[in-house]
């Protein structure tokens, strides 16, 4: 995972070293918005945190009690697993990665200078989506269904939260919520990240709690970098 956050940071800087570059470079950036994430929560006025805090602080209190009974309670086949499999990769560090310097290379290329500020705002939500499920899967230690259909928490494991979820909803949300995205744009881009974050519970490698705390967490973190000019 540090090798593939390196790689998208350092391939968002070849596709901005341009005159118009910013100073202070993207690694400045990407600075600025992990002290803005761990800042984020005491900014919040009480009106937000009953918006937004309170319901995905509930919701994952009534996933996790029924976490266990929900996996138990899916079908176990080998090729629905597979099948789940393939379709989670797209919420990879590195397929997601690759697609925000891809994109970004090819809108420098067209001199497209907003396809290439959303590309960069992308990489930048999704350097942010992995440094804070690094954080948080520490601090959690949750167990895989596959491990462990009682979920524990504190168990040196890494299933708590998803972060294929996270990475692709911080990415899926900041090209959404950016001006002028075309329709068929953010249903593809929110589409996509509904389909990872149903096959990560398909495959058995999160429980829905995992990946209800990581979809959410991805959006705010998305939809707060698609606001920056």
């Amino acid at each position: 995972m540090r090798l593939a956050v390196v790689f998208v940071a350092a391939g968002l800087c070849l596709a901005r070293n341009s005159e118009d570059s910013v100073p202070d470079g993207i690694w400045h950036e990407v600075g600025r918005d992990q002290l803005a994430l761990i800042k984020a929560p005491l900014k919040l006025k009480e009106r937000k945190w009953i918006a937004a805090a309170l319901p995905i602080a509930g919701g994952t209190a009534a996933l996790v009690l029924t976490d266990t009974r929900a996996v138990r309670g899916l079908p176990n086949s080998a090729g629905r697993i597979s099948v789940s499999n393939k379709v989670s990769q797209a919420g990879a560090l590195y397929t997601l990665g690759a697609a925000v310097v891809g994109t970004a290379l090819v809108a420098r290329s067209k001199d497209k200078p907003e396809a290439l500020r959303t590309s960069i705002l992308a990489g930048r939500s999704l350097v942010s989506a992995s440094v804070l499920t690094v954080a948080m899967k520490f601090a959690a230690g949750r167990e895989r269904p596959f491990q462990n259909e009682e979920g524990r928490f504190w168990k040196a494991k890494n299933g708590f939260p998803s972060g294929h979820s996270m990475a692709i909803w911080s990415v899926a949300a900041t090209v959404a919520r950016r001006p002028n995205c075309p329709k068929w744009l953010k249903v593809t881009s929110y589409g996509a990240a509904i389909a990872v974050g149903a096959a990560r519970v398909g495959a058995r490698k999160h429980f829905p709690g995992d990946v209800f705390v990581g979809s959410s967490l991805g959006f705010l973190i998305g939809s707060r970098m698609a606001r920056q000019p």
